[in-house]
């Protein structure tokens, strides 16, 4: 992953929870959340078809270097064999498969990232509908001011999730005293 990418993928992975006191922010977020992890994990597996490709260009150019001077790769006996491992032992060609690994797991990595915004567009249709039936009853959920929530889970939409956390932090510090 870029750099650029690894950003949006971290951003993205911080946008995952839902905040059962603050739904409606959430929901109006999550089509634009569900299209940028799309978005990424199509680049990203574009990506790893590349590193396929390069792999194999690779690999084709390691074996005609290697059948043009075979002793100098180690290879007494020229068969398909032999060409065949020492081009799997190219330094070329490990490097190379290393790329496509790593393009790979990034590739995944996206995967599994963009289903887990579908999962969280179902956690928030499924929470919509507790709220809409008067789950949570009152102000009061689990214990919490869930007003209180709310404010926490709108720093974290609007890019400020370290200040929510550190809210939290604060607030659970607090209650531990009072306690």
């Amino acid at each position: 992953m870029t750099e650029e990418q690894q950003e949006i993928y971290a951003d993205l992975q911080a946008s995952m929870p839902v905040h059962i006191a603050a739904l409606h922010l959430d929901a109006e977020g999550q089509a634009d959340l569900a299209y940028r992890a799309g978005e990424l994990a199509a680049e990203l597996k574009a990506a790893a078809r590349r590193s396929k490709m390069q792999l194999e260009e690779v690999q084709a150019a390691a074996d005609l270097v290697i059948r043009r001077d075979p002793v100098g790769y180690g290879v007494e006996k020229v068969t398909e064999t032999a060409v065949k491992n020492a081009v799997t032992l190219h330094a070329s060609v490990k490097a190379a498969a290393e790329a496509l690994l790593a393009a790979d797991r990034d590739s995944g990595l996206a995967d599994a990232l963009a289903n887990g915004f579908e999962h969280r567009r179902s956690m928030l249709k499924l929470e919509v509908d507790l709220y809409t039936s008067n789950y949570y009853g009152d102000p009061q959920a689990g214990g919490r001011d869930i007003r209180q929530t709310a404010a926490q889970a709108g720093a974290a939409q609007t890019g400020r999730r370290e200040t929510a956390v550190e809210e939290a932090r604060a607030d659970r510090r607090r209650r531990a005293r009072e306690t």
